[in-house]
């Protein structure tokens, strides 16, 4: 009877624990491993708790709370005049659907014989030219 006890007080601390570095905006794998458990428990924990479960919801919570909070952050420190990039680069990486940069690519292939290659290079060079710009744009502000 102890050892069921023990046990579900260790699960209940690890969901916590999980829970707190979600909050903080931390990954799923880094929140798994500082909580001690494995990935693929995560993930069984969010299939037993079901789409609508408490379980689900509060890491749904958690994660958005993060975003709160690191939004909150580089608009402080935007208006501050202090580095906001930073915040606003974890955002991208962390939640990059929804945060990371989107690039639109045109691709034509109206004429049958331009070879494969002409259409790579010139997808290339279009995705290239934003950070051309903002390289350039860069250089100038330091000078």
């Amino acid at each position: 009877m102890g050892r069921k006890r023990n046990e579900k007080q260790a699960i209940a601390r690890a969901k916590e624990t999980l829970i707190q570095k979600l909050q903080c905006g931390h990954t799923i794998v880094t929140a798994c491993d500082l909580s001690g458990i494995s990935k693929s428990t995560y993930y069984r924990w969010l299939e037993e708790s079901g789409e609508d479960g408490d379980w689900t919801k509060r890491v749904k919570s958690a994660e958005a709370e993060a975003k709160d909070v690191m939004l909150n952050e580089a608009l402080i420190s935007a208006r501050e005049k202090r580095e906001w990039r930073g915040f606003l680069e974890i955002m991208a990486r962390r939640w990059p659907n929804e945060w990371g940069a989107r690039r639109e690519v045109e691709v034509n292939v109206n004429d049958p014989r331009q070879k494969a290659d002409d259409i790579v290079i010139s997808m290339l060079e279009q995705i290239s030219k934003p950070y051309e710009e903002a390289n350039n744009d860069t250089e100038e502000n330091d000078d």
